[in-house]
């Protein structure tokens, strides 16, 4: 038997060149996320949060204003169209286009 391997042939865990989850996903209670959460519902910080989120849209941060239309109407959805015997192909997406766009074909 290789050293470093079990009895079929797989790495051991704990060897350097072994892949994986290591020490697998952490308690509950040390994700950040549990830590966030469990943070934003003391004393109101989520309702100020949501303030402050709000003002920087009101105050033209478009950014925001884009992931507060995100959350409350939902993405917009891409879509597709096939047509006709020689096929059309219409696709929309939601990733935006400048205005200033220049064609090498002058």
């Amino acid at each position: 038997m290789l050293e470093g391997r079990d009895a079929k042939g797989r790495l051991v865990k704990g060897h350097r060149l072994s892949v994986g989850n290591g020490g697998g996903r952490p308690p509950k209670e040390l994700s950040l996320t549990y830590l966030l959460k469990k943070e934003l519902k003391k004393n109101g910080v989520s309702q100020e949060i949501v303030k402050k989120i709000l003002q920087l849209a009101k105050d033209g941060n478009v950014v925001t204003l884009l992931h507060i239309w995100d959350r409350v109407d939902g993405k917009v959805k891409d879509t597709l169209t096939l047509e006709g015997e020689h096929t059309v192909i219409h696709y929309h997406s939601n990733i935006p286009v400048s205005d200033d766009r220049t064609t090498s074909d002058q």
